[in-house]
């Protein structure tokens, strides 16, 4: 499980690295829940591993190559 408040670190993370690479700060705009937004999410995806699937945090997986 996977609430809000730890999808909005990672996210202010992925932005902050993202601004250390480009030099420059984000201009970040904080909206309230839109219609479609979901807080929590309760999906088992433990055995996908079973099939060589893994699931990362986007910040881990970045690049600066990806800024280029």
């Amino acid at each position: 499980m996977r609430c809000l408040d730890e999808l909005i670190k990672s996210l202010m993370d992925f932005t902050q690295t993202i601004e250390e690479h480009l030099g420059i700060k984000a201009k970040n705009e904080f909206l309230p829940m839109q219609p479609g937004d979901v807080k929590e999410g309760y999906a088992d995806i433990g055995e996908l591993t079973e099939y060589g699937i893994t699931i990362r945090p986007l910040v881990r997986n970045f690049r600066p190559q990806m800024l280029e």
